[in-house]
């Protein structure tokens, strides 16, 4: 749910019947790490266990990421399931991000 940091009731709507979930954090913005993991816990409440592929984006940023980032366990252990490092600029993992959510879906 782009951007939002608690789920309003058109946001519960939104996610009913969903099989999977992408669930995106950015990596210039440390902080969104834990957003994200926050709105991947409310979303399980909704939904229940369904696969979950985690995406840290602005991978082209990586050189200039300024904050400190959680070691790769770190990230697996608040956000669960598959991770991928993505760019949404240059399309990096995008498509592999979609492929992965949509093996465990079947």
């Amino acid at each position: 749910i782009a951007g939002e940091d608690k789920f309003s009731s058109a946001a519960e709507r939104y996610l009913r019947g969903a099989n999977g979930l992408l669930v995106v954090a950015d990596g210039t913005r440390g902080e969104t790490i834990d957003a994200a993991a926050k709105l991947q816990a409310q979303a399980h409440e909704i939904l229940g266990a369904v696969p979950v592929i985690s995406l840290l984006n602005k991978a082209d940023l990586a050189t200039a990421w300024t904050t400190e980032l959680p070691s790769a366990e770190e990230i697996v252990d608040k956000v669960i399931n598959d991770q991928v490092a993505t760019s949404a600029k240059t399309g990096l993992n995008v498509e592999f991000a979609f492929r992965q959510l949509a093996a465990k879906l079947q």
